[in-house]
């Protein structure tokens, strides 16, 4: 019955379940060939931390690559009628959140 089970625990549907020895052994070497192929095919080519730091530094507002550009801010930019919707989404999606 349902009871039994709860006071057994999980039993096996049949010994076939189990992998033998030389199976486990087969799919670990297959395992390994796999990640040594992988690793093979991985791109080397992707850049230091301290070089993309560099490069973020170099792109942001001030950095060396923008230093020609205009810096407005974010609100000359966006017209009144944007700013009033975006500020009313806001208010929702925090009032929203609040029951959650």
């Amino acid at each position: 019955s349902n009871v039994d089970r709860y006071m057994t625990g999980p039993t096996p549907v049949s010994s076939q379940d189990y992998l033998t020895q030389d199976e486990v052994i087969k799919a670990r070497a297959n395992l390994q060939q796999e990640l040594k192929i992988w690793k093979a095919q991985r791109n080397p080519n992707v850049l230091s931390s301290n070089a993309a730091v560099s490069v973020l530094g170099d792109l942001s507002p001030g950095g060396a690559m923008m230093v020609g550009s205009k810096q407005d801010q974010l609100a000359e930019q966006c017209p009144l009628s944007v700013q009033s919707d975006l500020r009313q989404l806001y208010i929702s999606v925090c009032e929203l959140i609040r029951h959650f």
